[in-house]
């Protein structure tokens, strides 16, 4: 789903809100987001323009889940009284400033009036606002194998399964994937390895090998607290792991 949402300058500074976090919990009300869905956001007056465009990554966020921005409000009362509900996280994509995303334009479309509140996007209009931004590309990727679908394969009996496999395509097909990701600090990983020196800060073992490219001990940089979840990117929130803990950490559960 695509959304249209507004969003007033004189109350919260969402230019340096994006600038300083890449993200902001917004007030969710009764709106039925889901994650993975765009929005894309309208400053109003002055402006009176598309500025924004989001990624729905979080639903239902509860006043203890999202992050402090009192700072970003320009009334500490607003500030108070936005606390209440649930939020939705949106994570910036793409940030544009361009004369023809402006409220004069979009009325070509049957945008009347810039939203007051969320308001789904189709036809003409979402063709329209989609074509100032970068469509995703065709890339080959390494991907994840899904839970579910390997789920469904382990209850196959293996008679059945072998079956398929010899019917199966040995060239993996192109699909279309769109990515968000967030751009890490290098310092933070490279200190973060410094530090450790080669030893795992989880279990204290060594580096299982040596990287080819420059000769250093193996390690991964771990966010403790990720930053999907409003974790921070300094020293303080990773720990530089060998790949067993570093992946234990993402899909263990002890044994």
């Amino acid at each position: 789903m695509d959304w249209l949402i507004p969003a007033n300058s004189k109350i919260y500074d969402h230019e340096r809100s994006f600038a300083d976090f890449g993200f902001i919990d917004w007030k969710q009300g009764g709106i039925g987001y889901s994650v993975g869905d765009v929005v894309y956001i309208y400053i109003s007056k002055p402006e009176m323009r598309i500025g924004y465009k989001c990624i729905v990554q979080n639903v239902g966020l509860t006043k203890s889940k999202i992050r402090k921005d009192k700072k970003y409000w320009v009334n500490s009362a607003d500030y108070q009284s936005s606390l209440e509900g649930s939020f939705v996280r949106l994570a910036l994509v793409a940030t544009i400033n361009t004369e023809k995303l402006h409220l004069y334009t979009l009325r070509k479309f049957d945008l009347k009036t810039g939203p007051q509140k969320a308001k789904k996007l189709n036809g003409k209009l979402l063709e329209y606002i989609e074509s100032f931004f970068s469509k995703p590309k065709l890339i080959d990727v390494f991907a994840k194998e899904s839970d579910d679908a390997i789920s469904k394969s382990i209850k196959l009996n293996r008679s059945s399964r072998l079956k398929r496999l010899e019917k199966a395509n040995l060239k993996p097909k192109l699909v279309p994937v769109t990515s968000y990701v967030y751009e890490r600090n290098p310092d933070v990983v490279a200190e973060a390895l410094y530090r450790a020196d080669g030893i795992c800060e989880r279990c204290s073992g060594a580096a299982p090998f040596y990287r080819k490219s420059n000769n250093s001990p193996y390690l991964e940089v771990h966010h403790i607290v990720p930053l999907s979840n409003g974790g921070e990117d300094s020293l303080s929130n990773v720990l530089a792991l060998c790949p067993n803990c570093h992946r234990e950490l993402h899909f263990g559960k002890g044994i």
